[in-house]
């Protein structure tokens, strides 16, 4: 359809073009009066007709009548109403182009403009300004190449923006994108493109599909190593390079990049490690990229954003020492905290790790999830993200319970079977272990994966040994395995919690400094202040990650006292889910030692001696407005 009006628009007469450019350039609808002082300002006439300025107002109508009848009868302007002009929005991008192409950028881009008071003098000016009027202005400038006006401009009219719920991007995409034009596109700075490709290649990756357009384009970005690519969008291309078996393409990137020390290089080199079973080197690169990151970040709590990011805390998991455990929960909480597109896989990950470090109750929870209880209407759903998640679902429920996940294998079969596998072959090899995991003993292996595939992450152990290994370490803090978790294996000082509760359902931490002794034993600790945590937290290099979450939690609070202003340092109402996890967490005789883990509210259902049934909500709901309560199950 497109293709017709362009051919009809081809064949119109010079002035019935004139008017479509005329149009194309405005983008808000026009009444004749408009049209009328835009071809007197751009000097244009009727053939054979005196000039616009020269004849009265219903004669200058009489004039444009004709050519506005055939436009409308050849379909080039949006509607049939000749008081209200506008052109069809499936062309105006494109007739405009082909105006500046004909050399007439400069002489329309500036006369119809400031004819139609469509400059930024002209909305300053305006007593009404309205969501179109600025877009057409943003439209200008954008051809006149003022790219950084447009950003300006979008600023000092956001509200307005906001309110309409319209993004600049969503603005630069209607124009650069219909049709697309590559040399328009690398006008637009490089977080807008970033913006205008990001979450549309996400969803493809998330979802194992290939729906996103213009790949090629971003492909070349990559490759080429244009400025116009953000690490952000340049990691998104190279993820789905790894997982579409691109393999040609991934090592000549990494030809040209292997030794720059970038985030992505890094990463990328610590994935391939992994899949290569080289996981000390994994996480070399892991770790160095990490520091890179931290240094990078304001922020104190951050973790990689990418997908690239889920293969550190696999790595850390399958090293299973509890240094490196302990990192992975640290970076868990980050990630499960935070608002990334990978979410979901982290908070899939948090299942087994609970099951390395003796949690089983959580662990054995992950078979009570929705996507399982509901896996065949799942699997033919387009829900957002729910091809990841339940590939990341079934792989942890395989190290938890290889027996309990067998009865999903009729499932991980379609999965293995569809056509989004067949385009995500790196899914495809890792269900194809999975499933040759899962068959039953002596039966044939059917399916051949060519990679290592994730079911061998960790040594298979039974659940008991994870369990044992974490009641040994409680018992005995002296171990190597303890000191590899107070965050530095190497120091002689770290920092425990001292926990305080009421039956109420609250309770609280302060911080210590244990010291340890000759005989591999720790003192019982000093307090520390909370002052120096907040503003000194560089003089304690010992903490380990999860600390410096907490730590992180602490703020200033002013407070008057008759004639005084007085300052203390205390936490945030909920810092207290920080504090989940931590494995340094003691009662206030500074030995023994506590677990707190993140549970959720119960609905138990009793039948009574009378025959009545019971519903009660475990833990009860406090009076007050609570986000949390802490329930005693043991003394530890």
């Amino acid at each position: 359809m497109t293709k017709d009006l362009i051919e009809k628009y081809e064949k119109l007469p010079a002035f019935e073009k004139s008017i479509m450019q005329i149009l194309s350039i405005a983008y808000i609808s026009l009444t004749r009066t408009q049209l009328k002082m835009c071809l007197i300002a751009a000097d244009i006439k009727v053939p054979g007709a005196e000039n616009f300025d020269a004849v009265s107002q219903p004669a200058g109508f009489k004039l444009i009548r004709p050519a506005l009848d055939n436009l409308i009868k050849q379909k080039l302007l949006d509607n049939k109403n000749k008081s209200r002009l506008i052109a069809d929005r499936r062309v105006f991008e494109i007739i405009l182009r082909k105006t500046i192409a004909e050399k007439k950028t400069k002489h329309y881009l500036e006369l119809i403009p400031a004819a139609l008071n469509l400059t930024e003098k002209g909305l300053a000016q305006s007593t009404r300004v309205v969501v179109d009027y600025v877009i057409a202005v943003i439209r200008i400038l954008f051809y006149q190449k003022k790219i950084d006006s447009i950003q300006a401009l979008y600023n000092q009219y956001q509200k307005i923006f906001m309110y309409e719920r319209i993004s600049l991007s969503t603005i630069l995409e209607r124009i650069a994108f219909h049709p697309f034009e590559p040399d328009l596109v690398e006008l637009l700075p490089p977080d807008i493109i970033t913006d205008l490709f990001k979450h549309k290649l996400i969803y493809d990756i998330l979802n194992w599909r290939d729906e996103i357009r213009h790949f090629e384009y971003l492909e070349n970005l990559v490759s080429g190593d244009s400025d116009k690519c953000e690490p952000d969008l340049q990691s998104l291309v190279l993820e789905k390079w790894m997982l579409t078996g691109q393999n040609k393409k991934v090592e000549n990137w990494l030809k040209k990049h292997k030794n720059d020390n970038s985030i992505n290089s890094l990463c990328l080199q610590g994935w391939i490690a992994f899949l290569n079973s080289k996981n000390k080197t994994a996480i070399k690169y892991y770790d160095a990229a990490f520091k890179i990151l931290e240094k990078n970040s304001k922020k104190r709590n951050i973790y990689f954003s990418t997908f690239m990011g889920v293969f550190y805390i696999l790595s850390l998991m399958k090293d299973n020492s509890a240094k490196r455990l302990q990192q992975a929960r640290s970076y868990l909480f980050t990630a499960d905290s935070a608002n990334y597109a990978f979410k979901v896989i982290y908070n899939r990950l948090n299942y087994f790790l609970n099951l390395l470090t003796g949690n089983t109750k959580i662990a054995d929870s992950v078979f009570d999830l929705y996507c399982l209880s509901n896996m065949s209407y799942n699997m033919n759903s387009r829900t957002y993200n729910i091809k990841m998640e339940m590939f990341f679902t079934l792989s942890v429920c395989c190290w938890i319970d290889k027996e309990r996940t067998k009865k999903y294998f009729n499932g991980i079969k379609k999965i293995y079977l569809t056509g989004e596998a067949d385009s995500y072959s790196w899914f495809k090899h890792e269900l194809a272990g999975l499933l040759n995991a899962l068959s039953a003993k002596g039966a044939k292996k059917k399916y051949k994966p060519e990679t290592d595939y994730l079911i061998n992450v960790v040594n298979q152990t039974n659940i008991w040994e994870h369990t044992l290994n974490a009641l040994l370490d409680l018992k005995n803090p002296t171990s190597a395995q303890s000191k590899e978790k107070s965050g530095n294996i190497n120091s002689d000082f770290r920092l425990v919690w001292f926990i305080s509760y009421s039956d109420g359902g609250y309770c609280s931490v302060s911080p210590r400094e244990q010291k340890q002794k000759a005989d591999g034993t720790w003192t019982k600790g000093r307090p520390i202040a909370m002052k120096r945590l907040y503003k000194d937290l560089k003089k304690f290099p010992y903490l380990t990650q999860q600390d410096k979450q907490i730590c992180d939690q602490i703020y200033e609070h002013e407070y008057v006292d008759n004639w005084y202003t007085n300052v203390e340092y205390i936490f945030k109402d909920k810092y207290i889910s920080y504090v989940i996890g931590h494995p340094l967490i003691f009662l206030q005789d500074g030995t023994s030692r506590v677990e707190l883990i993140k549970g959720k509210p119960e609905l138990r259902i009793t039948k009574q001696k009378n025959g009545d049934i019971c519903l009660e909500l475990f833990p009860r709901p406090s009076q007050y407005q609570e986000d949390y309560l802490t329930v005693k199950e043991t003394e530890t």
